[in-house]
């Protein structure tokens, strides 16, 4: 038996990002007959209803992915069924600092998170920016894409890019606690239009 958690990008939708334009949605459509012993779950977050400190956004988020997961495996006597994790963009740093987190607790404390590292097997991240390099173009991408809410996602991003230094402690606080599992890397191979008419990879 085995559990995929899948965690959608900034302003995504916890099941319309993995859904097509027909409204089919490949994590429940089409894993299941691939992976039929999987139990798969999607996660739901909002970062755009205020513009508080990025940093602040992403450890929050993170903390409550890592605490209400815990409590649905509780509640499903799951605890220690292996996770995959499926995390898009914004959803793969969220991911990272859930992760780090949960292995900084013990058993005195946070328990119940401590179990969620402790039962990761994988993880899957589709274009996530891991450096602050990363999210600074991508910010520059955003400002020529028409989207909802980009001015939020777009100063939510240069706030993130002006945090260079904490992507750095991130990446090697997570490389020292992903050799327990699996990580995978995933990007774009087709290019966005962008508003000005030239195509990029975003």
């Amino acid at each position: 038996l085995l559990s995929i958690v899948a965690i959608h990008g900034l302003d995504g939708h916890r099941e319309l990002s993995w859904a097509a334009e027909n409204g089919r949605l490949w994590l429940r459509d089409f894993l299941p007959s691939k992976l039929p012993h999987a139990r798969i779950v999607t996660y739901g977050y909002n970062t755009v209803e205020n513009q508080s400190n990025s940093m602040e956004i992403i450890h929050s988020q993170g903390h409550n992915f890592i605490s209400r997961l815990a409590l649905f495996r509780d509640a499903m006597s799951t605890k220690t069924r292996p996770i995959i994790f499926l995390a898009h963009s914004l959803g793969g740093i969220i991911l990272k600092s859930a992760l780090i987190h949960a292995s900084h607790c013990h058993k005195s404390h946070l328990s119940h998170h401590k179990q969620i590292v402790q039962a990761t097997y994988g993880v899957v991240f589709l274009a996530t920016p891991h450096q602050g390099t990363a999210i600074a173009e991508l910010a520059s991408q955003l400002l020529r894409v028409s989207l909802p809410q980009k001015s939020t996602m777009v100063y939510l991003f240069r706030d993130l890019a002006s945090n260079a230094s904490m992507f750095e402690i991130m990446l090697s606080e997570y490389n020292a606690i992903s050799a327990n599992f699996v990580t995978k890397f995933f990007y774009e191979v087709h290019k966005t239009t962008l508003v000005d008419g030239q195509t990029e990879f975003v």
